[in-house]
Parts: C-alpha cells; sequence; structure tokens
C-alpha cells in the first residue's frame, strides 16, 4: 500500500511559522553566552527541483562589540532549507535542515558576517530535532486480533519506506505501507499451555474415576474383586 503526502508552499510556510523565533547560541561553549541570532519571519519560499527550498529571514542579532548596539535588527537573510529522510532509532523521520547562506550588517567587517554564518549553521545542525516529522511512529496503526484467531495477537501497519522528491510547487514524500503479525505474547501463550493442561489432567481423573467404579461393582463393597464362588455355586454339603 502507498500513499502520497503532498507539503505544499503555505504548509510549508505554516510549519516553519511554528518554530520561529528560533534562537542560535553563537558561542556553544558557553550556555549563558550574550552572542546570539534569533531567526524569524520565514518568507519567499521558492521550490529548486530536486535540490532545495530557498527562503528569506529575518533576524535579531547580539554580538557585543563597540560599533553595535545591545542588539541589531537584520531584515534579509538569505537561507536553504533542505529536506531528507532519515532513520533513527525512533523510526524514520523527514527531516527540515535550515542553513544560513549569507547576511549583511553593514556595522561588521566581512569576515565577522562568516563567522556567525558559520556558528549559525553548525548550531543548527545540532537542533535539526525540532524541524522534524517522525512519520513511521505518527503514521503506525495497531488492531488487536479477537482471540479465537489462533496465529497472532495484533496485526500491525507500519511505514516501511519513504522516497522524498521536490517538485517546483511541493516536497512529496511517497510512503509505503507493510503489514506485521505480532505472535502471542509469553503471557498469553503460557495462559493458553496452562489451560490445556488442566483440561488434560480433568479427563485423566475423570478415567480414573470411571475404572475405579466398574471395580467396585466387578469386586462389591470390599472395593476389590473376589475370586471365590457365589453362593448359589457352592456343592452341596453332605452331613455324616
Amino acid at each position: 500500500m502507498n500513499i502520497k503526502i503532498y507539503i505544499l508552499r503555505d504548509e510549508l510556510q505554516s510549519m516553519l511559522e511554528s518554530i520561529v523565533p528560533m534562537t542560535v547560541n553563537l558561542d556553544p561553549d558557553n550556555e549563558r553566552s550574550e552572542r546570539w541570532i534569533r531567526l524569524d519571519e520565514p518568507r519567499d519560499l521558492e521550490f529548486i527541483e530536486e535540490k532545495f527550498i530557498s527562503l528569506t529571514l529575518a533576524a535579531e542579532l547580539r554580538w557585543p562589540v563597540p560599533l553595535l548596539s545591545n542588539t541589531h535588527r537584520i531584515t534579509s537573510i538569505d537561507a536553504r532549507l533542505y529536506p531528507s529522510i532519515q532513520n533513527t532509532e525512533d523510526g524514520a523521520r523527514l527531516v527540515l535542515d535550515l542553513k544560513l547562506k549569507k547576511l549583511d550588517v553593514a556595522l561588521l567587517p566581512g569576515f565577522l558576517d562568516t563567522l556567525i554564518v558559520q556558528r549559525s549553521n553548525a548550531t543548527l545542525a545540532e537542533q535539526r530535532a525540532r524541524v522534524a516529522w517522525n512519520y513511521s511512529q505518527n503514521l503506525a496503526v495497531n488492531l488487536g486480533l479477537p482471540e479465537w484467531f489462533e496465529s497472532a495477537e495484533d496485526l500491525d501497519i507500519v511505514v516501511s519506506e519513504g522516497v522524498l522528491t521536490i517538485r517546483p510547487d511541493a516536497i512529496i514524500v511517497d510512503l509505503i505501507f507493510g503489514i506485521q503479525l505480532d505472535r502471542f505474547k509469553a503471557s498469553r501463550a503460557q495462559s493458553r499451555f496452562a489451560q490445556s493442561a488442566r483440561l488434560v489432567e480433568a479427563v485423566i481423573a475423570d478415567e480414573e474415576l470411571r475404572a475405579a467404579g466398574g471395580l467396585v461393582e466387578r469386586g462389591g463393597e470390599g472395593g476389590a474383586p473376589s475370586d471365590a464362588p457365589a453362593d448359589d455355586e457352592l456343592p452341596p454339603t453332605r452331613l455324616v
């Protein structure tokens, strides 16, 4: 079974707006660093077929130097979004990697612009989980099977494979689903075995009782068989 998911421009715009503003620490070795950039206002999305999505961002930058105030507003940053499918321990997921390409702060020398872009991208690469969709978990379906179903306990419909394509108007994720049967769990199997064992014991006990009853009928009240002849079979007694 195949399902195609289309992420159109407006939907992708909404996804990005849901994760901004995003603050990126520009000094990752110092959690209390005063150097950071806060990204927001994603706009001008353009799908470049089979490659990436280009977009424009705005930002607030804090990089304390004598020429800058406490924060500096950047109205335009060139960026790219690289969608991919990645397999993790938690399942397959759609990941959107955001990378800054160029920013221009008039009061900063060019090498600082480049340094800010490099540090931003290094931190964004570590935060990719913030822009990810674990579709293998979200779309999985578990159906419990009735007790009389002898060979399995559950039926799982899971995503077995995913193929991603970037078109001029959308990201397309082609998902292939598979079906798995979960065999009986140990507790359920042991319960069934115990029930069968009790049934066999009951049948054996019943047969033993029947056999004992037959011996009583043949052996009399004593419960044991007797080889002595009955009274009407004794020979006549001769008186002397």
